[in-house]
């Protein structure tokens, strides 16, 4: 959903997902915290799907109104994800 309405950061979400896997691995994570990692990496901007597109799409500078709305994603992005029970370790 991310990457569809953002196409800039096409990839982004499964790269940082990736990344995450691959340091856990590096710590030697379990496979359930890898995969809370790998969720987490991909879902991680999801809250973005909320932000008016004036400001997502902005080209220039955001005021600081603006990026108090950007900043609010993460709490966004758990406030649709709350609701999945699977989710329930990626959001802590």
């Amino acid at each position: 959903m991310v990457e569809q309405r953002d196409r800039h950061t096409a990839g982004h979400c499964e790269r940082l997902a990736f990344s995450g896997v691959a340091l856990g691995v590096a710590m030697g994570l379990d496979s359930a915290s890898l995969l809370t990692l790998y969720l987490g990496g991909y879902l991680h901007d999801v809250g973005k799907v909320s932000i008016p597109d004036t400001i997502l799409f902005k080209p220039g500078k955001l005021t600081d109104e603006e990026w108090e709305i950007m900043r609010s994603h993460p709490v966004r992005g758990e406030a649709i994800c709350k609701p999945l029970k699977s989710f329930e370790s990626v959001l802590r």
